[in-house]
């Protein structure tokens, strides 16, 4: 019976090493990226390097059968933020400084970029450039000249989420 105890406490606490390392390994599949945002607002431009990308997917807000496949650019480290979230909009990140770009519409990629107290948003036909596009790994870039905002990007993302929501 004591061997039964211990066995189960060694099993327990061998399932609670991997839980515990599987989330740390979702923190380290956040993407690398290198590049510049720039956001004119009215006393000069405001902006960043980006050095961090992150891969969701999820269900479209409109119509539920639709998933998106979106790339968060951050200037700091988001991991933890995104990890955290319960849901696709969450993990867009609307109030931290960076770059979103959302590739659901075909042969066009919607953006919105947040400098500061500065948004702006758009459409780009041919801004992005992929040379990885798989469901789990996104690598290209993305280049942006259009209504104030100045963004090139290069990057390589891993799927860091999948939201069902």
């Amino acid at each position: 019976m004591k061997f039964s105890i211990q066995s189960r406490l060694t099993r327990a606490a061998i399932l609670c090493s991997f839980a515990l390392l599987s989330s740390l390994a979702s923190a380290d599949q956040a993407g690398t990226a290198k590049g510049t945002l720039a956001v004119d607002d009215d006393g000069g431009s405001l902006g960043g390097k980006i050095v961090h990308a992150y891969y969701i997917t999820g269900p479209d807000s409109f119509d539920a059968s639709n998933i998106q496949r979106i790339i968060v650019f951050t200037v700091d480290d988001q991991a933890d933020a995104i990890a955290a979230c319960a849901d696709k909009s969450c993990a867009e990140l609307p109030t931290v400084d960076g770059l979103k770009i959302d590739l659901s519409i075909e042969d066009m990629t919607q953006w919105s970029a947040h400098v500061g107290s500065v948004q702006r948003s758009g459409i780009s036909g041919n801004g992005l450039t992929l040379r990885t596009d798989t469901p789990g790994h996104l690598a290209g870039t993305f280049r942006l000249n259009v209504s104030g905002v100045t963004a090139d990007i290069e990057f390589d993302t891993k799927l860091v989420k999948a939201f069902d929501r």
